[in-house]
Protein backbone atom coordinates (compact mmCIF):
# COMPACT_ATOMS: atom_id res chain seq x y z
CA UNK A 1 0.00 0.00 0.00
CA UNK A 2 2.95 2.73 0.62
CA UNK A 3 4.58 1.71 -2.23
CA UNK A 4 1.61 2.49 -4.10
CA UNK A 5 0.89 5.67 -2.39
CA UNK A 6 4.36 6.82 -3.15
CA UNK A 7 4.18 5.69 -6.66
CA UNK A 8 1.23 7.62 -7.49
CA UNK A 9 2.40 10.28 -5.74
CA UNK A 10 5.90 10.75 -7.60
CA UNK A 11 4.96 10.08 -10.80
CA UNK A 12 2.72 13.43 -11.09
CA UNK A 13 6.58 14.62 -11.02
CA UNK A 14 7.59 12.28 -13.34
CA UNK A 15 10.01 10.75 -11.14
CA UNK A 16 11.19 7.22 -11.75
CA UNK A 17 10.75 4.79 -8.91
CA UNK A 18 13.49 1.88 -8.12
CA UNK A 19 11.74 -0.43 -5.91
CA UNK A 20 12.78 -2.95 -3.42
CA UNK A 21 10.85 -5.04 -1.40
CA UNK A 22 12.89 -4.96 1.80
CA UNK A 23 15.75 -3.65 3.08
CA UNK A 24 18.32 -5.99 2.89
CA UNK A 25 17.40 -6.37 -1.32
CA UNK A 26 17.73 -2.28 -1.19
CA UNK A 27 21.21 -2.74 -0.02
CA UNK A 28 22.39 -5.19 -2.48
CA UNK A 29 20.70 -3.28 -5.40
CA UNK A 30 22.81 -0.27 -4.34
CA UNK A 31 25.90 -2.12 -3.83
CA UNK A 32 25.27 -4.10 -6.89
CA UNK A 33 25.12 -1.02 -8.95
CA UNK A 34 28.31 0.42 -7.23
CA UNK A 35 30.23 -3.20 -7.71
CA UNK A 36 29.49 -2.69 -11.50
CA UNK A 37 30.72 0.49 -11.47
CA UNK A 38 27.89 2.47 -11.64
CA UNK A 39 28.09 6.10 -9.35
CA UNK A 40 24.95 5.66 -7.71
CA UNK A 41 25.20 9.26 -6.30
CA UNK A 42 24.57 10.12 -9.69
CA UNK A 43 22.27 7.41 -10.59
CA UNK A 44 19.45 8.36 -7.93
CA UNK A 45 18.63 11.38 -6.76
CA UNK A 46 17.38 9.69 -3.88
CA UNK A 47 16.91 7.16 -1.56
CA UNK A 48 13.26 6.73 0.41
CA UNK A 49 13.78 4.08 3.03
CA UNK A 50 10.79 3.26 5.53
CA UNK A 51 11.71 2.44 9.19
CA UNK A 52 10.54 -0.49 9.84
CA UNK A 53 10.92 -3.47 6.55
CA UNK A 54 11.93 -7.26 6.57
CA UNK A 55 14.99 -8.43 6.73
CA UNK A 56 16.77 -4.87 7.55
CA UNK A 57 15.14 -1.51 8.90
CA UNK A 58 15.37 1.68 7.12
CA UNK A 59 18.15 2.92 10.41
CA UNK A 60 20.62 0.04 9.49
CA UNK A 61 19.74 0.36 5.79
CA UNK A 62 21.10 4.44 6.38
CA UNK A 63 23.93 2.91 8.41
CA UNK A 64 25.45 0.50 6.13
CA UNK A 65 25.23 3.37 2.97
CA UNK A 66 27.22 5.68 5.09
CA UNK A 67 29.64 3.18 6.03
CA UNK A 68 30.13 2.49 2.10
CA UNK A 69 32.65 5.42 0.41
CA UNK A 70 30.58 4.66 -3.05
CA UNK A 71 27.35 5.29 -1.13
CA UNK A 72 27.94 7.28 1.77
CA UNK A 73 26.89 10.61 -0.47
CA UNK A 74 23.21 9.20 -1.21
CA UNK A 75 20.41 11.83 0.06
CA UNK A 76 18.46 9.57 2.28
CA UNK A 77 15.11 10.08 3.59
CA UNK A 78 13.38 8.24 6.70
CA UNK A 79 9.97 7.58 6.28
CA UNK A 80 7.67 5.85 9.17
CA UNK A 81 4.40 5.63 10.12
CA UNK A 82 5.68 6.44 14.24
CA UNK A 83 6.44 9.50 15.09
CA UNK A 84 8.52 10.54 18.19
CA UNK A 85 11.62 11.54 19.65
CA UNK A 86 12.98 8.47 19.55
CA UNK A 87 12.85 8.51 15.41
CA UNK A 88 13.97 12.25 15.59
CA UNK A 89 17.27 11.05 17.23
CA UNK A 90 17.39 7.91 15.42
CA UNK A 91 17.62 10.20 11.95
CA UNK A 92 19.96 12.09 13.40
CA UNK A 93 22.46 9.09 15.12
CA UNK A 94 22.34 7.53 11.68
CA UNK A 95 22.89 10.12 9.20
CA UNK A 96 19.34 10.36 7.56
CA UNK A 97 19.06 13.88 5.33
CA UNK A 98 15.40 14.11 5.34
CA UNK A 99 12.73 12.54 7.77
CA UNK A 100 8.98 11.90 6.91
CA UNK A 101 6.64 11.04 9.73
CA UNK A 102 3.41 9.43 8.25
CA UNK A 103 2.46 9.64 4.63
CA UNK A 104 2.15 13.54 3.77
CA UNK A 105 1.93 13.93 0.10
CA UNK A 106 2.23 17.02 -0.14
CA UNK A 107 5.52 16.94 1.80
CA UNK A 108 6.57 14.51 0.00
CA UNK A 109 6.44 16.65 -3.00
CA UNK A 110 8.37 19.28 -1.08
CA UNK A 111 11.51 17.41 -0.33
CA UNK A 112 11.48 15.73 -3.92
CA UNK A 113 11.12 19.19 -5.58
CA UNK A 114 13.68 20.34 -3.55
CA UNK A 115 16.31 17.80 -4.05
CA UNK A 116 15.59 18.18 -8.03
CA UNK A 117 15.66 21.98 -8.29
CA UNK A 118 19.43 21.36 -5.57
CA UNK A 119 20.29 18.61 -8.31
CA UNK A 120 20.07 21.28 -10.95
CA UNK A 121 21.28 24.07 -9.46
CA UNK A 122 24.99 21.85 -9.64
CA UNK A 123 24.22 20.50 -13.40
Amino acid sequence: VAVAQWRDTLSKLGVKLNVASDGLKALRLLKGWADAGDDVCEKLLMVFTDAEMPEMYGYRLTTEIRNDPRLRGLYVVLHTSLSGSFNESMVKKVGCDNFLSKFQPDRLVDVVRQRLSLDNATV
